[in-house]
């Protein structure tokens, strides 16, 4: 199985250098390693030059993590999807874990994982109680603890670029709908940093508002005669 991992990146400077290395290091020669730059204005270019043929590196224009996804996406040449943004880690072990299922069952498409929340170490100290989740471990649908087979990514469908945040609700629910045959792994894959410019931090409003069009899409599509 080859693996094509993909990470979009927009201004990811402080922290891109520890999710590609967090990647890396699961990561044989068999497997590629994506990185999308979405038009930053800081270091985000130069770190991912630093890694020289170790990484596939693009850049476009800023156009959002959507268009950022599909665009590594189509030049994506594994059998298997990965997904990583520019904060996170992926946990050591992880991708021998998700494969072996893979290998011991050829009717899985998707494989996901928890994901255990942790704040950033460069919180100021007055904000890290704010910054602590009600919940340290997530479990459920999440597109960066997840693996799934490049066909049945197909079928369902690539990220659409109508969403510029949600869009991963909106691929969920066509992914239900689609049936695809997912299983989870009980064991933490992920580790996502919370930091004072995570998305639903920075703007709020448009991803509440993006995620409520995206529910909305979701039980229409379930209400139309099939």
């Amino acid at each position: 199985m080859r693996v094509s991992v993909v990470l979009p990146a927009y201004n990811a400077e402080l922290y891109l250098a520890e999710a590609i290395d967090s990647v890396l290091s699961e990561l044989d020669s068999r497997h590629e390693l994506i990185v999308i730059d979405d038009g930053s204005t800081d270091a985000t270019r130069d770190i991912m030059d630093r890694y020289g043929t170790r990484i596939v590196a693009l850049s476009q224009p800023n156009t959002g993590t959507t268009r950022a996804l599909n665009a590594g996406l189509a030049r994506a040449t594994g059998d298997i999807f990965g997904f990583q943004d520019g904060d996170d880690l992926w946990t050591p072990g992880r991708l021998d874990k998700q494969l072996a299922i893979f290998k011991r069952d050829s009717t899985v498409e998707a494989v996901l994982g928890l994901s255990q929340q942790f704040v950033s170490p460069d919180v100021p100290g007055h904000l890290r109680e704010a910054f602590r989740p009600p919940e340290d471990i997530l479990r459920g649908e999440g597109r960066t603890p997840m693996l799934i087979r490049r066909e049945a990514f197909e079928r369902i469908g690539a990220f659409d670029e109508s969403f510029a945040i949600a869009s991963v609700i909106d691929w969920f629910a066509r992914a239900r709908a689609a049936g695809l045959r997912s299983v989870m792994l009980e064991e933490v894959v992920l580790m996502r940093r919370l930091h004072q410019r995570n998305g639903g931090r920075v703007a709020s409003e448009a991803q509440n508002a993006e995620t409520l069009l995206a529910l909305k899409k979701a039980i229409e599509s379930r209400r139309r005669p099939r």
